[in-house]
């Protein structure tokens, strides 16, 4: 991770050996930047027009029956920047809410289930964002 002006934050984001649908609708730890697809074993990808748009996409695919499998090495620096988009986490977590809820039509239950686990490691991620050095 950098700040807006490129220095380093001294922290990288560790990522699991592998996602399942399960895992990732409890916990959104894939990003479009460092993703790579396998056009072979998808050979058309269509991005959702729905927000959040990558985790739909991600979703989708492993609803499909896709595997996600981490790798353990710095690929991308990620620039945290004050007012973008994706710093807005009570909006991050509305269109969540609305994609499980709209586009995945979950149960109220399956909705508390994965928005809880969401929220949680949301706020883990953002606290360590504030804290600088720890590590998720």
């Amino acid at each position: 991770l950098i700040d807006e002006n490129s220095n380093e934050l001294n922290r990288e984001v560790n990522v699991p050996k592998s996602v399942d649908y399960h895992r990732l609708a409890g916990n959104t730890i894939i990003g479009c930047l460092t993703v790579m697809i396998d056009r072979e074993k998808i050979p058309h990808i269509e991005m959702p027009s729905v927000q959040p748009e990558d985790t739909a996409l991600w979703l989708n695919l492993l609803h499909e029956g896709h595997e996600a499998k981490g790798i353990q090495q710095v690929l991308a620096k990620y620039r945290i920047v004050a007012n973008s988009v994706s710093r807005n986490k009570i909006r991050a977590a509305f269109r969540y809410w609305k994609l499980l809820r709209e586009q995945k039509r979950l149960n109220a239950v399956q909705i508390f289930y994965y928005f809880s686990k969401y929220a949680f490691h949301a706020y883990r991620k953002n606290k360590i964002n504030v804290v600088g050095k720890t590590q998720l």
